[in-house]
């Protein structure tokens, strides 16, 4: 298996929502960890046709780093 890469912080504010996988890399977690998170609550997630979402804004307010929407 794979790890998958942590967004930078441009990439994360180009974008609405992020994977289960990819939240748990910006966070430093492992992927069963992030996932075990977002059963839990921890991890905030949201459902997008069928999948499940990590919203950017409330991951990046997770550690402080304000939400700017992006332009256009």
């Amino acid at each position: 298996m794979t790890a998958t890469a942590a967004p930078s912080l441009a990439d994360l504010r180009s974008r609405t929502v992020v994977s289960i996988a990819e939240a748990g890399a910006f966070l430093g977690l492992s992927t069963s960890a992030a996932y075990r998170a977002a059963d839990r609550g921890d991890l905030p997630t949201i459902t997008v046709n069928g999948r499940r979402r990590v919203p950017v804004a409330p991951l990046l307010a997770s550690v402080g780093i304000p939400y700017e929407v992006p332009p256009g």
